[in-house]
């Protein structure tokens, strides 16, 4: 990441991967992308329709195309400043994403004993998060997250109940 950040980096030759596409975006650096399969070929062509990035076919990649698409990248501005503009757009938020994190797992601290389900649906709406058209539920994890911490979460060994927290109890009695 620390390279990506580097002042003198430029461009990023990247997959397409989920990861690699938010690191670019956070970055500021304009990519070129070779998707391989899966989601990388959507988040590959996402980039190229916004202008931030340029997309090389698995079966089309050649040096000359490599270099060609390259660039066409280094030698226009519009990439970078498309990527700025986007970076800017998603990192303006009303408040600091790793407080509003740590404000829920520390909520989840002092509540143990919430009910799961009640919770979640008077929370649903705030803390829903839409990656690649699949809705991932923040709080569950860090519901899940804090039981284990906190020794909420239960599991059943040799017929007792273990806390997952207290290595000692978890040895086998054998």
């Amino acid at each position: 990441e620390s390279l990506l950040h580097d002042s003198h980096t430029k461009l990023f030759i990247s997959h397409g991967g989920l990861k690699s596409v938010v690191e670019t975006i956070c970055a500021g650096v304009p990519a070129l992308v070779v998707p391989f399969f899966a989601e990388q070929i959507r988040n590959a062509h996402l980039m190229e329709k916004a202008g931030v990035g340029v997309v090389i076919s698995k079966f089309e990649l050649t040096i000359d195309n490599l270099l060609i698409k390259s660039r066409q990248i280094l030698n226009q501005d519009i990439y970078k400043r498309k990527i700025d503009k986007l970076r800017d757009f998603i990192s303006d938020r009303i408040t600091d994403p790793n407080f509003n994190a740590m404000f829920w797992m520390e909520f989840l601290v002092r509540h143990p004993n919430l009910d799961d389900k009640k919770f979640l649906r008077l929370r649903a709406n705030q803390l829903r998060l839409d990656i690649c058209d699949q809705k991932v539920d923040l709080l569950q994890v860090f519901k899940k997250t804090t039981d284990v911490c906190t020794g909420n979460e239960m599991i059943h060994k040799d017929q007792r109940c273990v806390n997952y927290c207290d290595p000692n109890l978890m040895r086998d009695s054998t």
